[in-house]
């Protein structure tokens, strides 16, 4: 991706780096063909303006770099209310020694020194206790603000790892739960991925216009949601292309979760109430790959996919697993994160 950046003459920034990956992924074309208008000479503004006129989340983005700025203030706010806590405790304990040095020089009968010491030390006690309680007080105000700041953050997060035609997570959420998969050791051992693309969905689109593509997209997606178990995770990594991480499924079971999704994906109707026109049957080519099988992040998703492509290459609307596709039948598989 840096030098995909290079190439075409971008400041290696976030926010640059976001449009080229989102341009880059497939989940936004008018992105990549505006992109690729510039002609590989950009300036800052340019890109700044496509961001926002053109790219999904990036204004979500902005709040949430907002959202992370209140939280740091508040956050040191408190730090300074601790520092200051410290400082009065601190003043307290040198009263409270100096007080037992004097009491233990006074003789036992100066009441009227014993007196003025008790007092002292009761006028020291009630401000600490005074100013204790304020800084207590404080800290339980910064404390509402700082969680009322951490559940946006955690709005924004959600709103910006969904992908806004399906309502499924999208390619970011998918990217950063494959990394997680492979972060401890022992997190693969019941994970599978279940790679899914829609067959033929070029031809729909170009017979009956991306309006109706969108549509099935959202159909049946709400489909293989319905089919997907609680703990297991649907994306959509791509224009047509959707995955399945499972979670708690031995390969066999996820083999067989994948064949749920394809006869449920090929018995939906697909068909306008108004026109009678009927767009299906639509089906699905599937890859399944058990996490154990893999490396890391990048050599699953190359294995699924590879598994994928054998489904297609075989006529399509299959389940195809890695364990069984021979060894090179699918070099034409995709690679991910390069």
């Amino acid at each position: 991706m840096l030098q995909t950046l290079s190439d075409m003459n971008l400041s290696a920034i976030p926010r640059n780096y976001e449009l080229v990956y989102e341009a880059h992924s497939g989940n936004n074309p008018e992105l990549a063909r505006a992109l690729a208008k510039f002609d590989g000479n950009p300036t800052q503004a340019d890109l700044d303006h496509l961001g926002e006129t053109a790219l999904e989340g990036h204004n979500r983005f902005s709040m949430v770099r907002s959202a992370q700025k209140k939280m740091s203030s508040q956050l040191e706010s408190v730090l300074g209310l601790l520092r200051r806590e410290q400082q009065s405790l601190g003043a307290y304990g040198s009263i409270l020694e100096k007080a037992q040095d004097q009491i233990g020089a006074l003789a036992a009968t100066d009441s009227n020194l014993l007196r003025a010491m008790v007092s002292t030390l009761s006028e020291a006690t009630d401000e600490t206790m005074d100013k204790g309680k304020a800084i207590a007080d404080s800290v339980t105000a910064h404390s509402i603000e700082i969680e009322d700041v951490r559940q946006e953050l955690e709005t924004y997060k959600r709103i910006a790892n969904t992908d806004k035609l399906t309502r499924l997570a999208n390619r970011r959420a998918f990217d950063e739960i494959m990394a997680d998969l492979f972060a401890m050791p022992g997190r693969t051992a019941d994970a599978t991925l279940i790679l899914i693309d829609i067959d033929h969905f070029k031809h729909l689109n170009d017979s009956y216009g991306h309006p109706v593509g969108d549509r099935v997209l959202s159909i049946l997606a709400s489909v293989m949601r319905n089919q997907t178990p609680h703990g297991c995770v649907l994306a959509r990594t791509g224009g047509e292309e959707f995955a399945i991480v499972t979670n708690g499924l031995d390969e066999e079971a996820s083999d067989a979760l994948a064949e749920s999704v394809r006869r449920a994906v090929e018995t939906t109707p697909l068909q306008n109430r108004k026109t009678g026109t009927n767009y299906g049957p639509v089906t699905v080519s599937l890859g399944v790959c058990a996490g154990t099988l893999a490396r890391d992040a990048e050599d699953l998703y190359r294995k699924c996919d590879a598994t994928l492509y054998a489904a297609k290459a075989e006529g399509r609307n299959r389940v195809r697993r890695y364990r069984h596709v021979p060894h090179g039948a699918s070099g034409g598989a995709r690679t991910m994160y390069r």
